[in-house]
């Protein structure tokens, strides 16, 4: 009997992923191919202007506000289709040296019915001089009605109108996170498909309300693999997110 993999709504905020032992109803074999498919990427720029704490962007530690920011038109894709021209967007200060451990969220904004914003759980400065800035990271992405999404995201800041506003372009890109999964004897064999180097927690429940650790791990490829060992339930339920 194939594996079941549960669809879950956006306040379950995890993908869930359902199989029956085959000591009870016979050999699993996978519902979804993750190889075969093709993922859809999501990605969204916005433009507009930041100020920073200091005279001058070369020692400058933090921003202080954004303003005037916009999802640039033509330069959405995926799930942001259509949003383009939104201006209702608001973005959370946060300091960049030393990088603030996260900002949640970093953004926000609505658009056709919906809410849109984007956890950024890690930072880096990546480069910084009195002309420009560049701050990379990771984080996960909400969207109202859909699985939360990992994904990267990098701010580009151009001093060339000079201080306190820069004009600032914020560049976010996500797929979802899926998983799969094959029994054997007391094993389940599961397939993650999610962005590479992302931290992914695996937890585990019998039930879909207590729920245990299983693993985790920092993935190197997609899709990665990784098994169950103590998988003698007949009922299993499996839940990945990105912390």
């Amino acid at each position: 009997m194939p594996a079941r993999l549960s669809e879950r709504p956006k306040n379950m905020k995890r993908n869930l992923l359902k199989y029956l032992g085959a000591g009870v109803l016979g050999s699993l074999i996978p519902l979804l191919d993750l190889n075969a498919q093709v993922v859809q990427t999501n990605t969204i720029t916005f433009s507009g202007t930041c100020a920073v704490n200091t005279g001058s962007l070369s020692n400058a530690t933090a921003f202080t506000s954004f303003s005037s920011v916009t999802v640039v038109a033509g330069q959405e894709a995926g799930s942001y289709v259509g949003t383009g021209g939104t201006s209702n967007v608001t973005f959370n200060s946060f300091t960049f040296n030393p990088p603030a451990a996260s900002v949640k969220p970093l953004w926000t904004f609505t658009a056709n019915g919906k809410t849109y914003s984007f956890d950024a759980t890690s930072l880096t400065n990546e480069f910084q001089n009195s002309m420009a800035l560049d701050i990379q990271g990771s984080g996960v992405a909400h969207i109202t009605g859909q699985f939360d999404m990992a994904g990267s995201w990098v701010l580009a800041v151009d001093q060339s109108g000079g201080l306190p506003v820069v004009l600032c372009t914020i560049t976010a890109t996500n797929t979802p996170i899926r998983l799969g999964c094959s029994w054997a004897t007391n094993i389940c064999n599961l397939i993650l498909q999610g962005p590479v180097g992302s931290n992914y927690v695996i937890q585990v429940s019998t039930n879909l309300s207590s729920w245990g650790p299983l693993t985790n791990f920092i993935t190197t490829s997609s899709p990665f693999y990784f098994k169950d060992s103590a998988a003698t339930n007949k009922y299993r339920f499996y839940r990945a997110y990105v912390p």
